[in-house]
């Protein structure tokens, strides 16, 4: 008696059907099953796994919980790909979310069947949806490899080569299809196998010259991806086993590898954008300060420039000071003299203060926050020495003084009683350049983690993570405590 019947097997009048449906029947005794199946679209002879058997209620169960997992992996994997979409889209000149958008879609193409010939049984075209995903996912990966790590060897070029023309021949096998022979059936099935040997093969050797030869921080990326190939090489020999073993929970071979390389790429790529997005801040940061520190210097020129103006006047009108003031006294008229002595006091040119350290920038940058200082009423002191020849860059020093001065002024500024202050000393010793910042504040700070929360916006401070980060720079470390209401940062590089 038959009991379900779907599409037509006989190749006059072939008609290609699948679906996952449950058939119920009573039976006692012994039982004889016949599958009648063919497939004339594929490599395949038709029945690709055996049957589940068992009481209804389990088969439910079973079919149930499957179904809920595929589907539950492939929203996570469209929801992973969806947001590194809108990371790509927010930062176009950073290709790799959208790269990892289409290697997420690959993926969801190469492992949907199941869900969508369950949710959609009528939806035809499936097979070649996952025959090219496959094909277009392990290329996605090679393409993934050499951005990430910037890896241009033959290898990876053959890699991606290879993955391109796999791919075109997939288009064009689903193309002639309907007049395929026998003998392009099986041609094309040793290509996919021939296809996923060399890919497994090149992957993990390239992945393991990444290991040796690069000593970077790219090292660490590629344990990760080493880790993910090597699932996926031992899944393809599960998979040269497939027909010994029935799949109910746990015999998706490639899917569970595919996945597995979803997730580790995803993390590499989430750590990576993450490294590149603080460099950019950081980098913003930098060109930020080294704008103003130039603004600072160009106000200190201009300043120079303006004392030695004045004094050059006053030294040109001082004979004709000089007259007035014999005449006054030759003539014993002492209240005159004293009034011409108040006039010529007040007009007397504004001294230069000298300079604090002979490094320019940095100098420009001590007497911008002094004047800033003395201004809002903040007491400013200030011993630095920056000896000539130091391997540390100008740009880094400003960024180090620039950042800190800044927040001590910005803390002082906030302060409502105590004594306002700041403190700035920096010298070297015995191999080191130490920095110290010292300042009056309220008392109040948001820490984390990771640092201290700015105090213009919700996050934290990228002038702190530039210290840090440069402070790392020179195999050193920038320290900051706070004790009632003093603030210091200490900051030591090694040279």
């Amino acid at each position: 008696m038959e009991r379900l019947s779907l599409g037509e097997i006989s190749p006059e009048h072939y008609k290609a059907e699948t679906a996952e449906k449950i058939v119920p029947f009573e039976a006692a005794g012994e039982v004889e099953l016949l599958l009648a199946v063919s497939d004339f679209s594929g490599a395949y002879g038709g029945l690709t796994y055996p049957p589940a058997l068992g009481t209804p209620d389990s088969i439910h169960d079973m079919t149930t919980v499957r179904l809920n997992l595929r589907t539950a992996l492939l929203t996570m994997t469209a929801l992973f790909g969806v947001i590194s979409l809108l990371i790509g889209i927010s930062n176009p000149q950073n290709s790799l979310p959208g790269l990892y958008a289409l290697y997420c879609l690959t993926f969801l193409g190469f492992t949907c069947y199941p869900v969508a010939k369950t949710l959609f049984p009528a939806f035809g075209g499936l097979y070649f949806v996952e025959n090219l995903s496959f094909c277009a996912m392990i290329l996605m990966i090679f393409i993934l490899q050499r951005k990430l790590f910037t890896l241009e060897t033959p290898v990876n070029t053959f890699g991606i080569a290879f993955g391109g023309l796999v791919c075109v021949v997939c288009i064009f096998y689903h193309l002639f299809l309907p007049q395929a022979s026998l003998t392009m059936l099986l041609s094309y099935s040793r290509l996919i196998s021939l296809y996923k040997s060399i890919s497994a093969a090149l992957l993990t050797g390239s992945t393991v010259w990444m290991l040796l030869r690069r000593s970077d921080e790219t090292a660490h990326h590629a344990k990760f991806l080493l880790c993910g190939i090597v699932i996926f090489d031992c899944t393809l020999m599960m998979d040269r086993f497939l027909p010994l073993y029935e799949p109910i929970y746990s015999g998706w071979f490639l899917e569970i590898s595919s996945l597995c390389m979803v997730l580790l790429i995803g993390a590499i790529l989430l750590q990576e954008i993450y490294i590149r997005t603080a460099a950019s801040l950081r980098l913003e940061e930098t060109i930020r300060l080294t704008g103003q520190n130039l603004a600072m210097q160009k106000e200190q020129h201009q300043t120079m420039i303006e004392a030695i103006a004045g004094e050059r006047t006053f030294r040109h009108d001082l004979r004709q000071h000089i007259s007035v003031l014999h005449e006054f006294a030759e003539r014993n008229d002492m209240d005159s003299l004293k009034q011409y002595f108040d006039q010529l006091e007040g007009r007397l040119p504004a001294n230069y203060a000298g300079i604090f350290c002979e490094n320019a920038a940095v100098d420009a940058i001590l007497r911008h926050y002094k004047t800033n200082a003395e201004s809002a009423g903040i007491e400013f002191s200030a011993a630095v020495q920056v000896a000539e020849g130091m391997p540390i860059s100008d740009v880094d020093l400003c960024v180090i003084f620039g950042n800190c001065l800044e927040n001590a002024l910005e803390a002082c500024k906030r302060q409502t009683d105590h004594k306002k202050y700041v403190m700035v000393s920096a010298g070297t010793s015995v191999g080191v350049f130490a920095i110290t910042v010292e300042n009056s504040f309220n008392g109040s700070l948001r820490r984390s983690g990771a640092g201290f929360f700015s105090s213009k916006q919700s996050r934290i401070g990228i002038g702190t993570a530039s210290v840090q980060a440069i402070a790392k720079k020179y195999n050193g470390k920038a320290t900051f405590k706070s004790d009632d209401n003093k603030f210091q940062a200490l900051i030591v590089l090694h040279l």
